[in-house]
């Protein structure tokens, strides 16, 4: 078992004594015992040991996202953090008809009735349990992908409902959430993709592919700040169900979990005195440059595959031909953000870059902190950690091409997390099927033309997915968004 703070901890390694202390604290077993009451405290400190080890990686590290996960979790996995090998599909027909849409066709209809129990009350001595072989048709058939619900999921057919159906803390569901926690769990030696069973049998891949989902769904970013749990955190998490309260009233598990949250969690993890928020424009601190960020999939034409995965990264990785930067997917309107407090030193437009912004950085403790342990993707690609001439020493200049708009002036102060720019194609006069903002990092006041001197790769400072952690809906956009052709921008409009 990992040792909270031993030396192979990403907490122990990478954590910086700065901005609130609680948030990058070790959870411990004695904060999860007054959450999960009846639960062993053996399995509470192998689940304190990885909530701790991967918070950071994960975006977690902060008294927010503890407090809302474990609301969650003790709601879905209740007091004694009982694990279950999937969910149960014993359904009552009639409740399958009003769930799911598949459901709901003639056909669908005639199969809940034929699958489905017959009785609604289980306690009802008449009433017969779904036999498992049923179980299967129902959750291979509620989840199919040329349904709304199991496209979303990003099944594939087949036995891809029941092999991927609910399982650990937060219940994750449907291959494309298994797809993407297996690039975590896999650190484990937990492979779920072709042994599923694991996130609902093994504590330490319950939990950390239930932080992945977590992320997956956004909810690192979401829980920051937030008290509604209602509203916010629990329709990304699954359904509502009626259910009754301690004292046998009529609540759901929606309310649960925000009682939970005020009453417990919020306690235990002391959102009263967190700092987040206060302190997060605070010398320190760090922005992505764009929400969500994701390497592009697709070249300019349109091109994909292993070429297009590499096609936006640092290095030689155009087949051999230099990329300065690296490309993150965008939407065109997209907010463009400044990542670190610095001062605008130029606003112009260049061939091939289009409209541009380069922010001198003032705040570079902020940049030196947030460094990550990033490891080349496509080294036999051209992929590579830095150009000649790199010295972090010297004044350190972020890039932000390609852009729509651009709402700063050359010498403005900005803070991090500053909206500085819309994202837009600028520059492309062909047009390009992957619309993106193109990010450098270099120190010198002028790069451009420069080759890779002077830069460093952007993927130890940007936590950006890469192709194989990307979502289904991820990369399905990036799909759609190619397949309908160039978009071309002329003078800021599309």
């Amino acid at each position: 078992m990992m040792k909270v703070g031993s030396k192979d901890s990403i907490w122990n390694k990478d954590h910086k004594k700065d901005g609130c202390q609680n948030c990058i604290d070790p959870v411990t077993a004695g904060q999860l015992k007054r959450i999960f009451t009846k639960t062993d405290m053996g399995v509470l400190e192998t689940v304190a040991s990885i909530y701790t080890k991967y918070m950071k990686e994960l975006n977690m590290d902060t008294c927010w996202n503890k407090a809302h996960f474990f609301a969650q979790a003790v709601v879905e996995s209740g007091l004694n953090m009982k694990l279950k090998n999937g969910e149960s599909f014993n359904w009552y027909y009639q409740d399958l008809i009003d769930t799911f849409g598949k459901f709901q066709t003639e056909e669908g209809r005639e199969k809940a009735k034929k699958w489905g129990r017959k009785i609604k009350n289980r306690k009802d001595p008449k009433a017969v349990d779904v036999t498992l072989e049923n179980e299967i048709n129902i959750a291979n058939w509620a989840y199919m992908p040329d349904y709304k619900t199991g496209k979303s999921l990003g099944n594939k057919g087949g036995n891809d409902g029941w092999d991927f159906r609910g399982r650990g803390l937060l219940q994750l569901t449907g291959r494309g959430g298994y797809e993407y926690a297996n690039t975590y769990t896999l650190k484990l030696g937990s492979d779920i993709i072709n042994y599923p069973e694991l996130a609902g049998t093994d504590i330490s891949t319950a939990v950390l592919s239930s932080m992945a989902f977590w992320r997956w769904k956004g909810l690192n970013k979401i829980s920051n700040g937030t008290t509604d749990v209602i509203g916010k955190i629990c329709p990304q998490v699954g359904n509502n169900v009626k259910m009754k309260d301690k004292n046998g009233d009529d609540s759901s598990n929606y309310a649960e979990k925000q009682d939970v949250f005020k009453n417990i969690t919020t306690k235990n993890f002391l959102i009263d005195v967190c700092k987040w928020g206060k302190e997060n424009t605070a010398s320190g601190q760090w922005h992505e440059p764009v929400d969500n960020p994701i390497s592009t999939l697709y070249m300019q034409s349109g091109g994909s595959g292993k070429l297009g995965e590499h096609w936006g990264l640092f290095g030689n990785t155009r087949n051999g031909s230099v990329h300065q930067g690296l490309d993150l997917f965008a939407e065109p309107g997209s907010n463009v953000y400044s990542c670190v407090e610095g001062e605008v030193f130029e606003v112009k437009t260049h061939s091939g870059y289009g409209k541009t912004v380069t922010i001198k950085i003032t705040d570079k403790e902020a940049f030196y902190n947030h460094r990550r342990d990033y490891k080349i993707l496509y080294s036999s690609e051209g992929e590579i950690i830095q150009g000649l001439h790199f010295d972090k020493t010297k004044d350190i200049f972020l890039f932000y091409a390609h852009l729509r708009k651009v709402f700063v002036t050359k010498g403005q102060k900005v803070e991090t997390g500053k909206i500085i720019a819309s994202s837009g194609v600028s520059g492309v006069e062909s047009g390009t099927c992957a619309p993106h903002l193109h990010f450098e990092i270099f120190t010198t006041v002028y790069a451009v033309g420069k080759g890779l001197n002077y830069r460093c790769n952007p993927g130890f400072y940007v936590h950006f997915k890469r192709a194989s952690e990307q979502s289904v809906q991820e990369r399905s956009l990036q799909k759609e968004i190619s397949e309908k052709g160039k978009i071309e921008e002329v003078n800021g409009k599309d």
